[in-house]
């Protein structure tokens, strides 16, 4: 995990989880879980990424989705890349 950004007050973006080789999805799991879980204690109703849109990142993508983030637009200063793709996930309070 290389970074979360503020976005707003209630808004976080995660990067650094893309560059995932199958055999180091477990560690990253527990990473996003834990993200996940601190974010909500902090009362963040959203979190937003970005990542690769080659195969290469299909293991990221794919953990991203089962874990209930869905495709968006651009957010923050991104713009429209055709190498990358844009997620996002609501929050629910705990």
């Amino acid at each position: 995990m290389r970074s979360i950004s503020l976005l707003s007050s209630s808004r976080k973006s995660l990067s650094g989880l893309s560059g995932l080789r199958t055999n180091c999805l477990g560690v990253a799991r527990a990473i996003l879980q834990h993200i996940i879980a601190e974010a909500r204690k902090r009362s963040y109703s959203r979190l937003s990424l970005e990542t690769g849109s080659l195969s290469a990142f299909d293991p990221a993508r794919s953990m991203y989705e089962s874990f209930g983030f869905t495709y968006c637009s651009p957010f923050a200063d991104y713009i429209e890349d055709p190498n990358s793709v844009f997620l996002t996930r609501s929050l629910e309070p705990v």
